[in-house]
């Protein structure tokens, strides 16, 4: 029952993706125009070793945010951080075969239930910080990639529904439940490290 509850919510919600729109603009920055605590967070040892690191200030919508993208071991990291310059999340790219099994599974399961086609573009794994936890541990937990109980997973998606074809950012949790989504404008795009 659970289940269909879950299929349910996530079938309403693509009809009406367009409520949820993602309007996120990056203007790329110098390291120096990041908030105190962010540019602290950033200098420690774990995160200066590699050569690959841009800095953004982004807006989505009414929030306003900052964000490092780098490369660590051939991974791409993007760390983001509100205007205070505390930690929110640290988002690591992965491929589908670094995600659990039966997570996967039940992730395609829900998109092509409610797709009649899709393409996933990108993955990301999402450490966010919580009150819970502090920023050394999500830090710790994004570069081992290893504790998937506290990571959600946010997945760039093309879809064909039987009303349009879009682009949207699904976000599912831990075990792969559908958390929420947010269609994908021209004007939100992401920049990538390559």
């Amino acid at each position: 029952m659970k289940k269909l509850s879950l299929l349910l919510l996530f079938s309403l919600s693509l009809s009406t993706i367009a409520q949820e729109v993602k309007l996120e603009k990056e203007e790329r920055i110098h390291i120096e125009q990041m908030p105190e605590k962010a540019r602290l967070f950033l200098s420690q040892k774990s995160l200066t070793e590699n050569k690959t690191k841009r800095y953004y200030k982004e807006i989505d919508g009414d929030k306003k945010s900052y964000e490092a993208k780098l490369k660590i071991h051939r991974k791409t990291y993007s760390i983001e951080f509100n205007t205070l310059g505390e930690l929110e999340d640290i988002e690591v790219e992965i491929k589908e075969r670094e995600i659990p099994k039966e997570v996967l599974k039940n992730i395609k399961n829900q998109i092509s239930e409610r797709c009649d086609r899709y393409k996933i573009e990108r993955i990301q794994a999402q450490y966010v910080n919580t009150s819970s936890t502090n920023q050394q541990e999500v830090l710790k937990q994004a570069l081992k990639k290893n504790n998937f109980s506290k990571v959600n997973y946010e997945i760039i998606i093309k879809l064909k529904t039987k009303e349009e074809t879009m682009r949207c950012e699904v976000l599912f949790d831990s075990l792969g439940s559908y958390k929420n989504h947010r269609k994908i404008t021209d004007y939100a795009h992401d920049t990538h490290l390559h």
